[in-house]
């Protein structure tokens, strides 16, 4: 029976060691699987921050854009209302010298009139 017990005690030991390397390789592999998903992680939350600065910075550039746009607008349309303005002020000018220079006139006219009718008194 002692070999019986020997050759029992032999098995029990193998089985535990294989047990023991099977365990340790799951292990291995369990710490592997996790560290591939841990870089995956990181990686995709690396993109992640790449993307979002990314979108950040097109947002920021359009917007950049839109300002200089209104900008631009803004200073075109200042452009035509002084523009306008300039127009209407020489039209003004151009007809109150019309009027004064009638009125000079008018006035120049009645004096001279005055002048001959003076003169014909005179003249009588």
């Amino acid at each position: 029976g002692s070999d019986d017990v020997m050759r029992r005690r032999k098995l029990d030991e193998e089985r535990r060691r294989k047990e023991a390397g099977r365990k340790k390789r799951e292990e291995k592999e369990r710490r592997k699987q996790r560290e591939a998903e841990q870089e995956d992680e990181r990686k995709n939350k690396s993109d992640a921050d790449k993307r979002r600065k990314e979108e950040f910075e097109a947002k920021r550039k359009r917007m950049e854009e839109r300002r200089k746009a209104d900008h631009e607008a803004r200073k075109r349309h200042e452009q035509r209302r002084l523009s306008k303005e300039k127009l209407e002020l020489e039209q003004q000018a151009r007809k109150d010298r019309a009027e004064l220079e009638t009125k000079l006139a008018r006035e120049k006219l009645n004096k001279s009139i005055i002048e001959l009718e003076e003169n014909e008194k005179n003249a009588r």
